[in-house]
């Protein structure tokens, strides 16, 4: 097997988290902080041109991580975990909780997903914090590999053994409901970036990096684009979200606020271990109450506002 990638593992206490992608297909929920969001200049992505990690090397990366081990310190650098685990970032994990998160987004990596999830869940707590933007399990063929939790031998997830198609709204006939999957993996918590109140301010939010592209080239324009504008609301748009539709893309790139919320609908339907949390960031023009109320109503067991950073090292409300 080989060597844990830079940028794979990081710690945020008390939890490890898990880097599976650069690709994003939507604003980096990193960019979604402000152009001051000091935890940005400090991260470590994975490194570019290299493999993405496969289901059995985040498995053997985390296995190889002693809680309490700590990163390369505030300036962001890799270091070397007790095992010989690279976490970039500072502090301790608990040896409890293991998050899916990271500069790209987790869920274009689904197979992968499935499958780190289905051998980490035995001995953690998984959580998955996600832009919510994929609804559906796409067919199998670009996922890349998995461990069979069981075996530990290395091989593909495939829907039949993850998941069941799902009447969720907005699914057609014999497509799997992500959230479906992922519990069935056992994902114990979800976490879903709303991070706006109507589809005008989620469009201005949310879309402005075409899909599936890598979000460290990503990262700079879109934390300007996200503190451009004037920040306000399209006169005439309510203040509610439509019904979502199937015609969005599987890689979630066409997804607007409604397939979010169906997302969060989706996966408070099956019943998570540790519940669905709905995030927003207190962007300029987002109305924080108005979407937390859209995300109540979708079925969050919680919902917590995020800071905004406009001037590096400083929040703004």
């Amino acid at each position: 097997m080989r060597p844990p990638l830079p940028g794979l593992l990081y710690t945020i206490p008390p939890s490890l988290y898990i880097s599976l992608t650069n690709a994003v297909n939507g604003t980096p929920l990193l960019a979604t902080r402000g152009p001051g969001f000091p935890f940005a200049t400090r991260f470590v992505p994975l490194p570019r041109g290299s493999a993405e990690p496969t289901a059995a090397d985040v498995i053997a990366a985390v296995n190889s991580v002693s809680p309490g081990a700590s990163g390369g310190g505030g300036s962001g650098g890799s270091g070397g975990g007790s095992g010989g685990g690279s976490i970039s970032g500072s502090g301790g994990w608990d040896g409890s909780t293991v998050v899916f998160a990271g500069a790209g987004e987790p869920t274009l990596r689904p197979h992968v997903l499935l499958a780190a999830v289905a051998g980490l869940s035995g001995g953690y707590k998984t959580r998955l914090v996600t832009n919510g933007r994929v609804r559906r399990l796409p067919a199998l063929g670009s996922g890349g590999g998995g461990v069979a939790p069981s075996t530990g031998r290395a091989q593909l997830a495939t829907p039949s053994a993850v998941g069941t198609p799902s009447p969720s709204r907005g699914l057609l006939p014999g497509e799997v409901s992500l959230p479906q999957a992922l519990r069935d993996a056992g994902l114990h918590s979800v976490s879903v970036a709303l991070n706006a109140h109507d589809e005008a301010t989620y469009a201005r939010v949310m879309n402005l990096v075409p899909p599936a592209t890598d979000s460290v080239a990503a990262a700079t324009p879109a934390m300007d684009a996200v503190d451009g504008g004037d920040g306000g609301v399209v006169p005439g748009v309510p203040n509610t979200a439509p019904v979502a539709t199937a015609a969005s893309a599987t890689d979630g790139s066409t997804a607007t606020l409604a397939d979010v919320l169906a997302f969060v609908a989706d996966c408070a339907a099956v019943n998570l271990p540790g519940g669905v949390e709905v995030t927003c960031v207190e962007a300029p023009g987002v109305r924080v109450g108005a979407a937390q109320r859209l995300a109540l109503e979708a079925g969050a067991d919680a919902f917590r506002v995020r800071s905004w950073f406009g001037v590096l090292g400083t929040e703004e409300a």
